[in-house]
């Protein structure tokens, strides 16, 4: 068991509390003025619950894009500034990256670390008209071929794509297919007029089940301490 001493947000300020937390269980929180000994956390200190990133390129200098990024390191040193758990993205890029960038994205969870959600695949089916920031020389026109081998090198979960693009609407309909029953949101049928934006298509549900609309991402309650970085 550990305890954590600060701030307490839950969601407003409690001011200074104590929090003791047994593995992935809150067990207990009251006000204190006095940092109990042994405790983590300072008079400065913001206890909340932790931070998702549902879209990180990169971190501390390393593109999640560069299969020698260090996840290992990334993972140990975002909990510093509460962030729980992520989504590593990758964006638009030459096919041979993706195979290499995915199998180093796999990274077992490891207690006090930041833990991967899955990966977030942002392009290359995208449009050129609304390309933003990605390389125009490497956006193509979505293929099934080469999301499966998306899904053989990696824990794909999200991809944004533009369903207006030749092949996007068969691409989505083969995921589609073998979609959960969970899943509440609403499959892009064949033949369905796909709706237009001014920027990107918006993430899709997990790959693996390739639904339109934005994502929602469930995890447990996990608890941070950090400090304000320096």
């Amino acid at each position: 068991m550990i305890q954590l001493f600060g701030h307490l947000y839950a969601p407003d300020d409690r001011g200074l509390c104590v929090v003791a937390v047994d593995g992935d269980s809150i067990v207990s929180s009251r006000p204190t003025e006095t940092q109990p000994a042994g405790s983590i956390g300072g008079p400065d200190a913001r206890i909340l619950p932790g931070l998702i990133d549902i879209q990180l390129n990169g971190a501390f200098g390393d593109d999640f894009a560069d299969p020698a990024a260090d996840v290992p390191g990334i993972c140990r040193r975002l909990p510093r500034f509460g962030v729980t758990a992520f989504v590593p993205t990758i964006v638009t890029s030459a096919p041979e990256v993706y195979a290499p960038a995915l199998a180093n994205l796999r990274h077992a969870p490891v207690p006090g670390e930041s833990r991967i959600l899955g990966v977030h695949i942002e392009g290359p089916f995208i449009s050129h008209a609304y390309r933003g920031a990605h390389d125009p020389a490497q956006l193509r026109l979505p293929s099934i071929e080469e999301a499966g081998r998306w899904l053989e090198a990696g824990d794909v979960r999200w991809l944004t794509l533009a369903p207006e693009l030749p092949g996007a609407l068969a691409l989505i309909s083969s995921s589609s297919s073998t979609a959960s029953a969970s899943r509440s949101a609403t499959p892009m049928r064949p033949g369905a007029r796909p709706r237009r934006a001014s920027k990107p298509a918006r993430p899709l549900q997990p790959i693996c089940s390739m639904r339109c609309g934005r994502s929602g991402i469930a995890t447990r309650a996990s608890w941070a301490t950090c400090s304000p970085p320096a």
